[in-house]
């Protein structure tokens, strides 16, 4: 039987309500009720004494975690950091680059649902062209900084040994879906672990692993679990947290009888792992000498095209791989190609075309009947617009794909009132005759709906 059948036929209020309105109509008809009523409720209020008890020691760990994150002894910095299922970001990087840390290890625990095995990569600093880092590399380096990207900073990896001591950044959690009840939870790496069962956990510890033991000198928890039984007790089957029929109090899942949740700590500190870069360390306590960036030779055409191709937004790196973009050896069909690609994904690259109007027209053309479908935005338009003032005919050849791109959502979108005019002085008329030959066509609506166009279109009906 599905969930949902459950909790429409076995919904707690009306089973527990059920319940009573035939248990007391019993207890009377056959004397029960009168004869051993104080012995019933004490009964019932034992069994209830007994099963908070199994329930307090979840209620005491989770009222005795703490809401921050919990320094218990800050360190210098260390050479060397090792992370277990903690993300290396931007500020992790820095580090490197800085020298403050020498290297750092990243441990990817095992996962039932994917891999079993438990890998580890170092990290060293290291560098590229700018847009050039092998992906297997890149990933490595999540979210990075814009001055890191400028750079070409792209980290060394390789595959190492797990330690056994030194300093270790631990993230461990455990999620139970509101499809199944509370369960038993047993810690790999932390230190910390809570009573069973547990319906979510997440810690995050910095330990000093030592051959004598485990020290943990700071440490942020969430917790959540089954707690007391509600008053009055209800019996039932139910979801949590909520259902989309109805909306029941916090509590665990499954048929039985239903208890509170409790919980404590704080979720934002074990989700987050920034503090412990900003709290749990002081400054290095050894010479800090950043390490020496190699002399990097400036992009090839083809290492140009490729960076190009694959970023998905070329502003970072384009004004310095332009000239190689456009040396000859990469053809005009390969440059048209690249203007597509990013339009697919979605921006019309406005700088790209600029260059390739002054330097390679012959790589615009056909480019209109390539816009299909039609990208979203048009990114730096006003570049465009530049080398249309300046060269007439870039601007003439180019103008019917720039009406067909008024569909797209320009940057700034006051160029679209900037380009109409420039048409209109040019050739008195263009938009009217434009728009009449294109009556009736699917992209009309589009073009129709833009306020410039609107405003430019009243002077066609006099």
């Amino acid at each position: 039987m599905p969930p949902y059948v459950w909790l429409i036929v076995f919904h707690p209020i009306l089973v527990t309500l059920i319940a009573i309105l035939l248990l007391v109509p019993l207890l009377r008809w056959t004397g029960l009720g009168a004869r051993y009523k104080y012995r019933i409720l004490l009964a019932l209020l034992a069994a209830y004494v007994v099963d908070s008890a199994f329930a307090l020691p979840r209620i005491v760990f989770a009222y005795g975690l703490s809401k921050t994150p919990v320094v218990a002894q800050q360190i210098p910095l260390p050479r060397r950091l090792v992370l277990v299922d903690i993300p290396c970001g931007a500020k992790c990087h820095d580090l490197l680059i800085s020298g403050a840390v020498e290297e750092i290890i990243s441990v990817t625990p095992g996962r039932p649902r994917f891999s079993t095995l438990t890998a580890a990569v170092r990290y060293q600093a290291g560098w590229t062209i700018p847009g050039g880092c092998p992906h297997e590399r890149e990933k490595e380096n999540r979210d990075p900084s814009f001055a890191q990207q400028q750079s070409g900073y792209c980290p060394l990896v390789e595959p190492v040994d797990i330690p056994k001591q030194g300093i270790f950044l631990v993230h461990e959690t455990e999620q139970v879906t509101a499809s199944e009840t509370a369960r038993a939870y047993t810690s790999a790496y932390l230190v910390k672990a809570p009573p069973s069962p547990v319906i979510h956990f997440s810690g995050t510890e910095v330990q000093d692993r030592a051959s004598g033991g485990t020290t943990v000198l700071a440490s942020s928890y969430h917790y959540e679990a089954p707690g007391l039984l509600g008053l009055p007790p209800l019996i039932g089957c139910w979801n949590r947290p909520d259902n989309v029929i109805w909306i029941m109090p916090p509590g665990d899942t499954g048929c039985g009888l239903w208890r509170w949740f409790t919980w404590g700590g704080g979720d934002r500190g074990s989700r987050d792992p920034k503090w412990v870069f900003e709290q749990a360390f002081g400054l290095p306590d050894h010479p800090v000498v950043p390490p020496q960036r190699p002399e990097v030779p400036p992009a090839t055409p083809a290492q140009a095209l490729e960076i190009l191709s694959r970023v998905w937004t070329i502003e970072f790196y384009f004004p310095r791989l332009r000239d190689a973009l456009i040396d000859p050896s990469n053809p005009d069909q390969v440059l048209n190609d690249l203007i597509v690609s990013h339009a697919r994904r979605g921006n019309l690259e406005g700088s790209l075309i600029a260059l390739l109007a002054e330097k390679r027209p012959a790589a615009l053309v056909g480019l209109s009947s390539r816009l299909n479908p039609m990208p979203q935005t048009f990114a730096r338009s006003g570049e465009v617009l530049d080398e249309m003032e300046r060269n007439a005919k870039f601007r003439d050849d180019f103008a019917d794909t720039m009406f067909l791109v008024l569909q797209s959502r320009w940057e700034p979108p006051q160029n679209t009132g900037r380009f109409l005019k420039l048409m209109e002085v040019n050739h008195p008329g263009w938009l009217c005759d434009k728009l009449d030959r294109m009556k009736g066509s699917a992209e009309i609506s589009k073009i129709l709906a833009k306020d410039a166009v609107k405003q430019n279109r009243t002077q066609c009906t006099r």
